[in-house]
């Protein structure tokens, strides 16, 4: 069976590490691909650097587009792409060797199959952290398992997923998986501006709505690269009103696919963590001192959404240093809440 795989790469001002990613898929163990590199309006080398490649590899395409976005970098790629599965890879990380190998073999396996998943590897300066999404290789078969075990995940963790709240969006990302091309064609691009994050979940939660079956390979295949500076390091000033927009999608969302209980479960539960991210991001605020925070986060934990989510939140599963945070979310305790998301980052 020739499998014929298109990979897809936006790049945006990426020359100091374009060369690693796109060297690390054309030295592929497995060669059967296309390369779609989508240079978003770069202003550095970047385009030169994509040229150069094209020039020497029949295999790559490259489309020069003005700066629109990654995910409108996405869409035109995909818009492109001509394989039988799709695989989306950011222009600062990069592959294993065997990464297409390994996924093809799964294929070869289970024809037909909606989506092959794997681990990877977060590297952060000099240092390598494993990131799982499951524990152990795990196949779904059949599309019951499929909706609720990985699909409902896309909207939140439940139950004893919450032993691991980290894991929260390691199943969200576009680039960790292989998608059969109608699956990935599927996909709803949006733009980050008006989420704030998570504009990878919600491409999936269109991609892999009538996905039947996957499979879970829990090897690191995938090198993220954790970049000071980036989307985390940065001050968001509109988080809040952004998330409850993606929150409000995610929502609309369940209500009108008339999912589950178990999805919106998930969803409240998503919210309920998001405290996390709301307190790390405010804390990135040049302006904020401890008071400010306070008032900040008093209002953002009473908010009636965000009080209906972790009202319902179990606390059985999560690590202690979570309980006590949701618990004193849910006593509206501000000031231990800070003190608590100040612990975090100076641990981070």
């Amino acid at each position: 069976m020739d499998i014929k795989i298109s990979v897809i790469i936006p790049v945006y001002n990426a020359e100091q590490y374009l060369k690693d990613c796109v060297d690390s898929i054309i030295n592929q163990s497995y060669q059967n691909f296309e390369l779609i590199l989508v240079d978003d309006g770069s202003s550095d080398n970047s385009p030169k650097i994509c040229d150069d490649y094209a020039a020497k590899d029949n295999r790559i395409i490259v489309i020069h587009k003005s700066n629109n976005g990654v995910s409108a970098a996405r869409k035109t790629g995909l818009d492109n792409a001509s394989g039988d599965y799709i695989m989306y890879v950011d222009s600062d990380d990069w592959l294993d060797i065997n990464t297409m190998e390994r996924c093809i073999g799964v294929v070869h396996k289970n024809p037909k199959i909606g989506c092959v998943m794997f681990s990877f590897t977060k590297e952060v300066n000099d240092t390598s952290q494993v990131m799982h999404v499951f524990d152990g290789n795990c196949e779904f078969l059949d599309s019951d398992k499929f909706q609720k075990c990985v699909y409902r995940r896309l909207f939140g963790l439940s139950n004893e997923e919450l032993s691991h709240p980290e894991r929260l969006e390691n199943l969200t990302t576009c680039w960790m998986k292989l998608y059969r091309s109608d699956l990935a064609k599927q996909g709803d691009f949006i733009d980050i501006k008006k989420i704030g994050s998570c504009e990878d979940g919600i491409y999936n939660m269109y991609a892999l709505r009538n996905c039947d079956s996957a499979v879970y390979i829990d090897e690191p295949l995938y090198h993220y690269r954790k970049i000071k500076g980036s989307l985390s390091d940065v001050y968001r000033g509109q988080l809040i009103e952004q998330w409850k927009c993606l929150f409000g999608i995610m929502q609309k969302f369940i209500n009108d696919e008339k999912l589950p209980e178990k999805f919106q479960e998930s969803l409240n539960n998503r919210i309920a963590l998001s405290i996390i991210g709301i307190g790390m991001n405010e804390l990135c605020n040049p302006e904020t001192d401890f008071g400010k925070l306070r008032k900040y986060i008093k209002k953002y934990i009473s908010d009636e959404e965000y009080s209906n989510s972790y009202s319902t939140l179990k606390l059985d599963a999560l690590p202690i240093a979570w309980k006590v945070l949701i618990f004193c979310c849910k006593k509206r305790l501000s000031f231990m809440v800070c003190l608590i998301l100040h612990t975090i980052r100076a641990i981070k």
